[in-house]
């Protein structure tokens, strides 16, 4: 479960899961290689550096959230978790030097993608601009002690794709005490929070500071 966010338990979980046929699935195997991943990036003291230099992520969320690098594609791979599942199901991927080059696998990475799992204690729905942001936030939230009253989320296909994937959630709204949303102050993140609004009144507007 990518929710439990525990880069050292998955392995054991994987080795158990192996004396079983339903583990061969796309799902499971995918979380075999966000682990891979993880694990890589993690052995990687220059890589390591360089992702706190350039964002300010640090060790301890990279293995929470399973960031990671590819070793075939040599780039940065974010797992996308499946809302309300933890299945992860497929990845983003951005070069090393983490420029805008984005690229999504065909198939598969349409919805809203959680950072953390919704738990009891879950208050609030954050959506937010990108991975990237994400997980800095999610950082933050780890540092006061407050993630896990937060249900932290981002768009699988970018900021253009928000408002369809929050209609296909809607059914969900009513399990939180509030919504945010954060998006980029660029045209594209205006226009989809401008739609967003229209369409649902009650979700609050906030800016990244």
């Amino acid at each position: 479960n990518m929710g439990d966010f525990s880069i050292y338990n998955l392995l054991n979980t994987y080795n158990s899961r192996l004396k079983t046929v339903s583990f061969y699935n796309e799902h499971t195997l995918n979380q075999v290689t966000a682990y891979n991943a993880c694990l890589y990036l993690l052995k990687n003291p220059k890589m390591l550096d360089f992702i706190k230099t350039k964002r300010g992520i640090e060790i301890k969320t990279i293995e929470k959230c399973f960031i990671g690098i590819d070793v075939e594609k040599n780039k940065f791979a974010f797992p996308t978790i499946e809302f309300m599942t933890n299945n992860v199901i497929g990845f983003e991927y951005r070069p090393l030097d983490l420029s805008k080059n984005i690229k999504r696998e065909i198939g598969g990475l349409t919805g809203l993608a959680q950072i953390n799992t919704f738990t009891d204690k879950t208050q609030a729905l954050v959506i937010l601009g990108g991975y990237l942001d994400c997980y800095v936030f999610y950082q933050y939230l780890e540092e006061i002690g407050q993630s896990e009253y937060y249900h932290i989320t981002t768009s699988s296909n970018g900021e253009g794709s928000t408002l369809k994937y929050l209609e296909n959630v809607k059914e969900h709204f009513n399990k939180y005490c509030k919504i945010y949303l954060y998006l980029d102050t660029d045209t594209t993140g205006i226009a989809q929070m401008e739609k967003i609004k229209t369409k649902f009144p009650f979700v609050e507007l906030k800016t990244m500071s």
